[in-house]
């Protein structure tokens, strides 16, 4: 019923022979990040590492026509 229940109704004259259809649809989710990188044993310098992240599928594969963004430590 869209408010977590679970509601059987027939339908028709004939109710010895019954289908049972379930539907969900889930709604969307957007998540935010952040994080600290730590480098140590050395001095971190200018542009010396770079980072990808790629947007992907519930089976973890980059998702098509979506480029990955790029970003170096500044």
């Amino acid at each position: 019923d869209g408010n977590g229940n679970l509601v059987a109704k027939t339908t028709g004259a004939d109710t010895t022979k019954l289908d049972f259809k379930n539907t969900y649809k889930a709604g969307g989710t957007e998540v935010s990040f952040g994080g600290t990188k730590t480098l140590e044993g050395k001095n971190l310098e200018k542009d010396q590492f770079t980072f990808e992240l790629q947007e992907t599928d519930d089976k973890w594969a980059a998702k098509k026509g979506v480029e990955a963004k790029t970003a170096s430590n500044g």
